[in-house]
């Protein structure tokens, strides 16, 4: 049955939306340790502190979904969700150009990010479930499986580019935020 799966260019489309959006949490956990305590030099409680404001923007993300899927289509919510996460990205990449860059701000700027994932990442589970309603079990799977292989490439690409911690966060955070963009327009143009 998965060979349809991947004969579905909306399907794929939304699937690669799933593993840029969880590739963004992921980048920031394996990256946050060096720019948080060794660069801003935050102690280990505040900087638990700081990964569960994060996981709170991902829920504020999915509570905000909830709400407006009452009055915006799902297709209209990703978009926004891709803006927020764009939104967040270059303002990272601005303050930290201009040398404003600390640690409330690398925090604010990434859970505004992770925001636009809370838009994203569950209605494009949704969509990818709704396209096969008799194999919904093995879209899951499928999901879960190459969500799990794609973060673990993006990870280690992002963890061998031979630049800072921030330059990699922000490089991450755009080209996630690229790509989770063209992912679901690749969706949504070959609806299948």
């Amino acid at each position: 049955p998965y060979a349809k799966f991947f004969r579905s260019i909306s399907f794929l489309g939304c699937l690669s939306c799933l593993l840029f959006t969880f590739s963004v949490m992921i980048v920031f956990s394996v990256l946050s340790p060096f720019i948080l305590q060794d660069h801003f030099g935050i102690s280990v409680v505040h900087y638990g502190q700081i990964v569960l404001l994060i996981g709170l923007a991902y829920l504020i993300g999915t509570v905000m979904n909830n709400r407006l899927l009452h009055w915006i289509s799902s297709n209209s919510i990703v978009l926004i969700g891709c803006a927020i996460m764009f939104i967040g990205s270059f303002a990272l990449l601005a303050v930290n150009y201009f040398g404003h860059n600390d640690a409330m701000w690398t925090t604010v700027l990434t859970a505004v990010t992770v925001v636009g994932t809370g838009f994203i990442f569950p209605n494009c589970y949704a969509y990818c479930l709704g396209l096969f309603p008799g194999n919904a079990g093995f879209a899951a799977a499928l999901i879960g499986s190459v969500s799990l292989l794609g973060v673990f490439s993006v990870s280690a690409i992002i963890s061998h580019i031979n630049a800072s911690a921030m330059s990699r966060l922000i490089f991450g955070n755009i080209s996630m935020s690229v790509l989770t963009l063209f992912g679901f327009s690749i969706a949504m143009l070959r609806k299948s």
